[in-house]
Protein backbone atom coordinates (compact mmCIF):
# COMPACT_ATOMS: atom_id res chain seq x y z
CA UNK A 1 0.00 0.00 0.00
CA UNK A 2 1.56 3.53 -0.90
CA UNK A 3 -0.63 5.21 0.47
CA UNK A 4 -0.98 6.26 4.24
CA UNK A 5 -3.81 8.66 6.61
CA UNK A 6 -2.75 9.52 10.42
CA UNK A 7 -6.07 9.46 12.74
CA UNK A 8 -4.91 12.34 14.83
CA UNK A 9 -6.56 11.17 17.60
CA UNK A 10 -5.98 8.63 20.82
CA UNK A 11 -9.76 7.95 21.64
CA UNK A 12 -10.22 4.05 20.36
CA UNK A 13 -13.65 4.60 19.58
CA UNK A 14 -13.23 7.58 17.18
CA UNK A 15 -10.36 5.25 15.67
CA UNK A 16 -12.33 2.32 14.74
CA UNK A 17 -15.43 3.86 13.67
CA UNK A 18 -12.66 5.86 11.57
CA UNK A 19 -10.90 2.82 10.31
CA UNK A 20 -14.29 0.55 9.63
CA UNK A 21 -15.41 3.58 7.00
CA UNK A 22 -11.83 3.61 5.42
CA UNK A 23 -11.22 0.11 5.08
CA UNK A 24 -12.81 -0.52 1.37
CA UNK A 25 -10.08 1.99 0.37
CA UNK A 26 -6.38 1.84 -0.40
CA UNK A 27 -5.36 3.42 2.25
CA UNK A 28 -2.98 2.53 5.28
CA UNK A 29 -4.44 4.29 8.29
CA UNK A 30 -2.11 4.86 10.97
CA UNK A 31 -2.92 6.00 14.37
CA UNK A 32 -0.68 8.30 16.86
CA UNK A 33 0.80 4.88 18.32
CA UNK A 34 1.63 3.42 15.79
CA UNK A 35 4.24 6.19 15.02
CA UNK A 36 4.96 6.71 18.58
CA UNK A 37 3.37 10.58 18.59
CA UNK A 38 2.90 11.42 21.86
CA UNK A 39 1.82 15.19 22.09
CA UNK A 40 -0.60 17.10 23.85
CA UNK A 41 -2.36 20.22 21.07
CA UNK A 42 -4.14 22.39 23.00
CA UNK A 43 -7.81 23.06 22.18
CA UNK A 44 -8.30 26.07 22.54
CA UNK A 45 -9.77 27.31 19.37
CA UNK A 46 -13.39 29.30 18.86
CA UNK A 47 -15.07 25.97 17.58
CA UNK A 48 -14.34 22.30 17.56
CA UNK A 49 -13.54 22.73 13.52
CA UNK A 50 -10.77 25.27 14.99
CA UNK A 51 -9.45 22.83 17.30
CA UNK A 52 -9.50 19.78 15.32
CA UNK A 53 -7.48 22.11 12.29
CA UNK A 54 -5.19 22.58 15.48
CA UNK A 55 -4.55 19.00 15.95
CA UNK A 56 -4.36 17.78 12.57
CA UNK A 57 -1.83 20.56 11.69
CA UNK A 58 0.45 20.00 14.24
CA UNK A 59 -0.03 15.61 14.17
CA UNK A 60 1.08 16.29 10.36
CA UNK A 61 4.42 18.59 11.42
CA UNK A 62 5.39 15.62 13.52
CA UNK A 63 4.81 12.91 10.58
CA UNK A 64 4.47 14.48 7.54
CA UNK A 65 1.55 11.82 6.59
CA UNK A 66 -2.11 13.60 5.86
CA UNK A 67 -3.76 13.70 8.77
CA UNK A 68 -7.13 13.70 10.24
CA UNK A 69 -8.08 15.29 13.55
CA UNK A 70 -11.92 15.22 15.34
CA UNK A 71 -12.96 17.40 17.73
CA UNK A 72 -16.00 16.25 18.99
CA UNK A 73 -18.15 19.23 21.17
CA UNK A 74 -21.44 19.55 23.02
CA UNK A 75 -23.80 22.28 22.55
CA UNK A 76 -26.91 22.53 24.38
CA UNK A 77 -29.03 24.91 22.21
CA UNK A 78 -30.88 26.42 25.15
CA UNK A 79 -27.73 27.59 27.45
CA UNK A 80 -26.15 30.90 26.46
CA UNK A 81 -22.17 30.48 24.52
CA UNK A 82 -20.72 31.25 28.25
CA UNK A 83 -21.82 28.01 30.19
CA UNK A 84 -21.89 25.67 26.70
CA UNK A 85 -20.15 22.63 28.16
CA UNK A 86 -17.48 22.51 25.33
Amino acid sequence: MGKQILLGTTNQAKVSIIQAALESLPIEVLTLGDLNIDMDVREDGQSTEENAEKKARAYFAQACIPTLAIDGGLHIEKFPEKKQPG
